[in-house]
């Protein structure tokens, strides 16, 4: 029984984001690429406007897909878009407040309030809107299903054993990178972490490796969008992995100092290990992480995209490739083509 809510809680909660995502892309979607490709022309306002465009679709998978076919499509430069993906990385944590602050529990108020908007809806936006209203619905309650599942694995010696090992943040990274990578879903591991968190079972050290695991591993959403499109699309995609990689290595070495200092701007006493403080300080560390990260990043913006360019080069082009035998013998192929067709000209 577990187990059949945790698994159903999690196809649940994936499959609301989806939902949520095509929700919004349907009624917004137009708006959406236009505020993306419109405000690309200055880093803050590129970060803005990707903050508040995910903070809205909740989805980073959903902007950096855009972004993806916007380079490949040659309508924005790489360059330009990485300040959008920084934004979106902020926007994306603000969901996390949703279960701080309980009001997931009303989930199915607001499954309720989508099916109706779509059932009675006369235009088209407004359908999808619905449809978005219902997945987001379907998200608060998803979580609650999972929260209720870990209250019943609280005194599971295996399973504590197991969180108990989590308490070094290098494996718990290790752990949370390959397991959100596999979902393709930060959000979904951030879920459970959450649930975890209010049930009591996850400590502050432990949550900190997890939490920069889930960051990292949902990246491969954008390295598999990036597959068959243009060489720009797939260093947009592999510029963020890198940049989030990057910047989990520099904190998880200070992960107490950076610990201190989340404490401090929730006001939260070190000896505090309550499960809403605890809570409180996972979803505030991964808001401040990418936060800072992108604070760190922006003003480098173009020397990450040339880094990138000098480790995933253009491919030459077919037309200037020499050919096998021409390669081979350095070009005494055509030097004996050229006797040949002299004598013939004799």
């Amino acid at each position: 029984a577990v187990m059949s809510s945790l698994l159903g809680g999690l196809s649940l909660f994936l499959y609301s984001i989806k939902k949520l995502g095509d929700g919004i892309r349907g009624a917004f979607g137009g708006e959406l690429k236009t505020v993306l490709h419109n405000l690309s022309y200055n880093k803050t306002v590129s970060f803005l406007s990707g903050l508040v465009v995910c903070a809205v679709t909740q989805s980073l998978s959903l902007v950096a897909v855009l972004l993806v076919n916007f380079v490949s499509g040659e309508l924005l430069q790489m360059e330009s878009c990485i300040p959008i993906l920084l934004g979106a990385c902020v926007g994306s944590t603000f969901i996390s407040y949703l279960v701080v602050f309980n009001i997931t529990k009303y989930g199915l108020l607001f499954v309720f309030s989508g099916y109706f908007l779509n059932f009675t809806a006369t235009t088209n936006k407004v359908e999808q809107f619905g449809d978005a209203l219902f997945g987001l619905g379907l998200i608060f309650y998803s979580m609650e299903l999972m929260s209720s599942a870990f209250s019943f694995v609280k005194h599971d010696i295996n399973f504590l054993l197991f969180l108990a090992k989590m308490e070094n943040p290098w494996l718990g990274m290790l752990v949370s990178t390959a397991f959100t990578g596999l979902i393709q879903s930060s959000g979904a591991t951030m879920g459970i972490l959450l649930s975890l968190s209010r049930q009591g079972m996850l400590g502050m050290d432990a949550s900190m490796g997890l939490m920069l695991g889930a960051n990292v591993g949902t990246c491969v959403t954008g390295l598999l969008a990036a597959i068959g499109q243009s060489r720009d699309a797939l260093r947009l995609a592999s510029v963020l992995m890198l940049i989030r990689i990057l910047a989990s290595l520099v904190v998880l070495p200070f992960h107490h100092q950076f610990s201190a200092f989340v404490r401090f701007l929730i006001r939260m006493p070190r000896k505090s290990k309550t499960p809403a403080k605890v809570t409180l300080f996972l979803a505030t560390s991964h808001t401040v992480f990418n936060f800072l990260m992108a604070l760190a990043v922006l003003p480098f913006t173009h020397q990450f995209a040339r880094m990138i360019r000098v480790l995933i080069p253009d491919v030459p082009s077919k037309a200037h490739r020499p050919g096998r035998l021409t390669a081979v013998f350095g070009g005494q192929e055509g030097k004996g083509k050229d006797k040949k067709d002299t004598k013939k000209a004799v």
